[in-house]
């Protein structure tokens, strides 16, 4: 990298009265103020603290969003190996990796924080203030410039240059212009969500011992308990407890209530933070929102709206949206990691999904209960308690599901190892600059442990791959289309009507030639889709 490096920070007016203050920390510690129409002509990448709040400044400004901007948090999340998602949202907190520091470190930092966020006592003194940001910006520098060339972190230090930092930027532009959305329609499927929910509570309430409130993961869990017999749901797999009533959704009715409480109930917060004042939604994105590395957007989590209520996103006059996802990707990129040769054939061959549908409960149609079998397989559900569950489904059908899983049985052996792996170092690495730490405790792991690491492994490589196909497209593409939102493996693009097909063909390439990089043993299932469905 040879491009010089600098560190800036934005004193922001919240009320937009006045106009916000932008300050870089010259090589000589000078402080150069400056505006976000000049920050394209630094030659050198410029590293801001808290970078969202700088982001905001270019939204409805008609200013570019510079390709030269960094966020010192996603330096360091990218870098440092984190322990969990708490531990990744640490990562990103500059000041604590400044250590102890004397009294008046410790003031100076405090008035910059207090200025930062908005404390007007703080920001009067126009020469105590910049004598606060000179120091915090300097001890910023000192930490970050230390991580760069720390030879540990080479691998993830060439990851976010590479990769990390292209993404940030492809997307703070998406922050900055925004994705269309139909204010009306948002209006009318709060009311409809409104009374979905309350609906399906009185019917759970009606049909289980709780209240008319919205259920908590106690709740919950007790539900579950009350509504099957033989399957554990301990306080460790509470973080699953959704995925869990999932799963459970189509063996029982309460708890296939229970499953309509708990979308309604999300996608409802989802869109009480659409403001219904602009016609764009303006997400704050996080390039590196897991500690697996995957693209989360913050402020609506649009990613998170169920498939039939997606219609509320609009491509514009003239335009016409593309989408296309994975088919059984981490499926495949199980079979790939863990170099399974039964799974890497039935993938090549055809659907997972579909084979176990047929194999154990007769025919295809129960695809989508098969998915979620097999995913809790992948992610270490014990076979026992599958079995149980496929029981739920279908009286009879244990032995076949124990049967086709018996088919993976590498994959368990390959488990194993990376446990043993995991146990003598305290590491999982995806192989891509990204790992995560883990406390090993009397030389075994918990259930919850063992989920974590293999979803490092699988997610991990899933979301290098992801970012790749993006960063391909983005390249690929030039002006004849743009990103409209990432979901979790599949992109939605924005093109103008009469590119439709030759922006969906790069798409299709982009991503298959991304999934092939990483996985060339598998053939890539990648295949164009409606956005939003009636039915889902």
């Amino acid at each position: 990298m040879n491009k010089k490096i600098y560190f800036a920070s934005i004193v922001k007016e919240f009320s937009k009265i006045r106009a916000s203050r932008i300050y870089i920390l010259g090589e000589d510690n000078n402080l150069i103020e400056t505006d976000i129409g000049h920050l394209k002509d630094i030659d050198g990448y410029i590293f801001f603290h808290d970078s969202p709040l700088l982001i905001d400044e270019f939204i409805g400004s008609n200013i570019q969003f510079p390709s030269n901007i960094a966020d010192i948090g996603l330096l360091i999340n990218t870098i440092e190996v984190k322990e969990s998602k708490e531990a990744s949202e640490r990562s990103k907190d500059i000041v604590r990796l400044f250590g102890t520091l004397p009294s008046e470190g410790e003031m100076q930092v405090s008035k910059y924080l207090k200025a930062f966020w908005g404390d007007d006592e703080a920001r009067e003194d126009y020469q105590a203030l910049t004598a606060a940001i000179v120091y915090f910006l300097s001890m910023a520098r000192d930490q970050v410039l230390g991580h760069l060339n720390n030879p540990d972190f080479s691998l993830a230090v060439k990851r976010f240059f590479d990769l990390e930092q292209k993404i940030y930027f492809i997307f703070s532009e998406l922050s900055v212009s925004g994705i269309l959305y139909d204010k009306n329609i948002v209006k009318l499927k709060r009311s409809t969500l409104e009374k979905e929910l309350y609906t399906s509570i009185k019917l759970l309430s009606d049909n289980s011992s709780l209240p008319m409130v919205i259920p908590n993961n106690n709740d919950k869990l007790k539900v579950l308990k009350e509504q099957t017999q033989g399957i554990n749901f301990s306080s460790d797999s509470m973080s699953q407890i959704d995925s869990q009533i999932r799963l459970l959704a189509e063996t029982n009715q309460t708890i296939e209530t229970l499953h309509k409480v708990v979308k309604a109930s999300s996608n409802l917060y989802i869109f009480k933070k659409i403001s219904t004042s602009s016609n764009t939604i303006n997400p704050i994105i996080d390039v590196v929102g897991t500690t697996t590395g995957r693209i989360l957007l913050k402020d609506p989590e649009l990613q998170n709206i169920s498939k039939r209520h997606r219609g509320i996103l609009i491509p514009g006059d003239g335009a016409v949206f593309i989408y296309a996802d994975y088919d059984q990707f981490e499926a495949g990129v199980l079979g790939s990691v863990s170099d399974c040769k039964e799974l890497v054939k039935l993938y090549n061959g055809g659907d997972v999904y579909e084979a176990l549908s047929a194999d154990v409960y007769g025919d295809t149609s129960h695809r989508k209960f098969a998915k979620r079998i097999f995913l809790s397989y992948m992610y270490g559900m014990e076979r026992t308690t599958l079995g149980r569950v496929s029981e739920a489904k279908q009286r009879g059908s244990k032995e076949r599901l124990v049967t086709f899983l018996d088919s993976f049985n590498s994959i368990d052996e390959w488990k194993e190892e990376i446990y043993k792996g995991v146990i003598q170092t305290g590491l999982v690495d995806n192989g891509f600059g990204g790992a995560r730490k883990f406390n090993v405790k009397n030389g075994s792991l918990s259930d919850k442990q063992k989920r974590a690491i293999i979803s490092q492994k699988i997610q991990g490589s899933a979301s290098h791959i992801f970012k790749l196909a993006i960063l391909n497209f983005y390249e690929a593409v030039g002006n004849k289309g743009r990103i409209a939102l990432p979901m979790h493996d599949a992109l939605l693009i924005v093109a103008e009507a009469k590119l439709e097909i030759e922006v969906g063909n790069i798409l299709l390439e982009s991503m298959s030639q991304a999934f092939k990089s990483v996985c060339p043993s598998l053939l890539p299932k990648v295949s164009k889709s409606n956005f939003f469905s009636l039915d889902n």
